[in-house]
């Protein structure tokens, strides 16, 4: 492998920065946007299955495609590229939560 002068790689310096940013900040974006309850708060509780369930309209035993029918019917309204609200987007990544959270148990 041939030597690379420091003068050499210097000028790349910033597009190597730029790209570890880039991949570094998309990886703590998705763990933190697609994490479910059990991992973002140390456990899955009974508390937060429950709260889960309610927050898609849920109740009872459940499928996996009931919840993702119900995750399709509750975040119409919610979804980034219908609502530009930061209300919306909220409600929506509270949404997918719940519902990776509730796959994850079954």
């Amino acid at each position: 492998m041939a030597k690379v002068g420091k003068e050499r790689l210097a000028k790349y310096y910033p597009l190597i920065i730029l790209a570890l940013v880039a991949l570094l900040g998309y990886s703590v974006y998705m763990q933190y946007t697609a994490r479910p309850f059990a991992f973002k708060f140390g456990g899955a509780s009974a508390e937060d299955k429950q709260a889960a369930k309610e927050l898609l309209g849920l109740s009872g035993d459940y499928t996996a495609s009931q919840v993702k029918s119900a995750f399709r019917e509750k975040s119409r309204g919610v979804h980034p590229d219908r609502n530009k609200s930061p209300e919306a987007q909220a409600e929506f990544i509270k949404l997918t939560e719940a519902k990776e959270f509730l796959l994850s148990l079954l």
